[in-house]
């Protein structure tokens, strides 16, 4: 009854016919005997899912990486690629994270929470797809007044900002006053406090002590 949904091909000879799906649909077969009685039969073509991908929608690498690495505080918008396009599944699409503190994901979007691994799979009509994810953090360390050693070290996410309990006692030198923290020594690079925002992956900070009496300072 549609010859784009099927085609029938009949072989006089074994008195048979070959049926070939061409698209989605529902179709009636109809067979005419020589005498012009008739038969029928209701033919339903169905396109199954048979193949589903994920893909991360700022990745142009080619083939596409099926792993990303991403910071606390980020977000990763993933899509499912699922084939073929014209499916009559359902394509409903059920997205997990197999460790939610680490990443969680919702409608394909993956948000980075703590230092870890995470595997992100969809499943459609029964078939599943997955993405792995590791999660870094950014490391913020403070150095002593002598530069020699590592007073404290942070973990921190991506575009954060530090509170003032977060800077540690940076210790005296006799004879100078702390002026603030510094992204290199002896006061050089740009200070740094709470209302800057991390954007490194990897930041020192290093105190810096001025003598008392010498030029101008702001504590």
């Amino acid at each position: 009854s549609n010859p784009k949904i099927v085609s029938v091909t009949p072989d006089e000879s074994t008195k048979q016919c070959t049926v070939t799906a061409l698209s989605a649909g529902e179709v009636t077969i109809t067979a005419t005997s020589t005498n012009g009685k008739t038969a029928q039969c209701k033919v339903i073509v169905k396109t199954p899912i048979y193949s589903l991908a994920l893909k991360n929608l700022n990745d142009e690498t080619d083939p596409p990486s099926t792993s990303a690495m991403m910071y606390v505080g980020k977000n990763l918008a993933l899509t499912a690629d699922y084939m073929p396009k014209d499916t009559t599944s359902d394509t409903t699409i059920v997205w997990s994270s197999s460790d939610p503190s680490v990443a969680s994901v919702a409608s394909g979007k993956v948000t980075a929470l703590s230092k870890g691994t995470a595997t992100i799979s969809a499943t459609v009509a029964g078939i599943t797809a997955s993405y792995e994810i590791t999660v870094e953090s950014c490391k913020v360390t403070f150095m002593s007044a002598d530069y020699a050693k590592t007073i404290k070290e942070l973990d921190v996410a991506y575009g954060a900002t530090l509170s003032a309990d977060d800077f540690p006692d940076p210790g005296t030198i006799d004879g100078k006053t702390f002026l603030g923290w510094y992204t290199d020594k002896d006061g050089k690079g740009r200070r740094f406090d709470t209302d800057v925002t991390i954007t490194d992956v990897t930041l020192i900070l290093y105190p810096y002590f001025m003598e008392l009496g010498k030029g101008f300072y702001i504590v």
